[in-house]
């Protein structure tokens, strides 16, 4: 327990950093809004490319984790629909908790965690877990938040021109077909890789917010114990009983599945006729609990 403390904890440490620079005025909004931008746009784009260029796609790429990825995120999209019903949600809200549920910080949290948690070698195979994974995570996410008014401009942006998936998908061709890159170029890229994992942590604690967690709490408590409990307790469970053991690949897959939900889907919800207060909280909570869920998933997977 306490190796996995020693994992964990400086994680939410450096995320709780942010969180106080913010609040003692050291980052302001200008600051926090380019650093989203380099992060999605750069640094996490060229950590996926190198990650996965370098690595042996043959080797870290893994079909039954994508299988077993797609269908806990489809069912889900339908478990979160028939709470939704259940609860009477108007359409704001129930799209908003559906994406909630689904929708994960893969990026700034998840590859932290298995760096962290996993070693330097679970981040090729997180790296191409998280290629097949934001193509249908944003389908889905336009599919729910958009459903009387469906735009293919954005399917465009979500998907053909996001910069995460075009990184993904240069590094797996790299992978496939071996370039050998010159040392001058792999230091660069360990030093731009050197910065983007505390950045985004920093970055992730700058956005939190306390402000939406007033109202919807039962709403936002089952999207906690969906997103951090139920979707990769069924990733655990088949898993359990197929095989009996977890291979490095599966347990990457289960801490991509139990990160809180991401900080993208207060953008979509803003931005998609979503419930922007319910997004909000929803993320604040899931990040806050995710502390203690990791440390139980961990614990699991030892």
């Amino acid at each position: 327990m306490l190796k996995i403390l020693s994992i964990v904890l400086p994680i939410f440490i450096v995320l709780l950093l942010g969180y106080f620079l913010k609040r003692m005025r050291f980052l302001d909004e200008n600051f926090i809004a380019v650093s989203n931008r380099l992060i999605f746009n750069i640094f996490l784009p060229l950590l996926l490319f190198y990650q996965i260029a370098l690595s042996n796609f043959y080797d870290v790429f893994n079909l039954k984790s994508i299988v077993l990825m797609y269908v806990a995120i489809l069912l889900t999209v339908f478990l979160s629909y028939i709470l939704a019903g259940f609860l009477k949600l108007d359409l704001e809200q129930t799209g908003t908790f559906v994406v909630d549920n689904f929708r994960s910080n893969v990026a700034y949290v998840g590859l932290p965690v298995c760096y962290y948690a996993l070693g330097r070698e679970s981040l090729p195979v997180a790296a191409v877990l998280m290629a097949f994974n934001a193509p249908l995570v944003n389908i889905l996410t336009v599919l729910v938040l958009n459903r009387n008014n469906t735009d293919f401009r954005l399917f465009i942006k979500e998907i053909i021109l996001n910069p995460l998936i075009i990184a993904a998908v240069l590094g797996i061709i790299f992978s496939v077909f071996p370039i050998n890159f010159p040392v001058f170029i792999k230091r660069s890229f360990e030093i731009v890789n050197g910065v983007t994992m505390p950045l985004s942590l920093i970055a992730i604690g700058a956005t939190i917010s306390f402000s939406g967690i007033s109202s919807s709490k039962l709403v936002i408590g089952l999207s906690s114990m969906i997103k951090l409990g139920i979707m990769p307790l069924f990733i655990f469970l088949y898993l359990s009983w197929t095989q009996g053991y977890f291979s490095l690949a599966d347990k990457v897959l289960i801490i991509l599945m139990s990160c809180p939900t991401a900080v993208a889907a207060y953008i979509t919800a803003a931005g998609m006729n979503g419930d922007e207060d319910l997004a909000s909280g929803t993320i604040v909570v899931n990040t806050v609990l995710s502390l203690f869920s990791f440390i139980i998933w961990l614990k699991l997977l030892q």
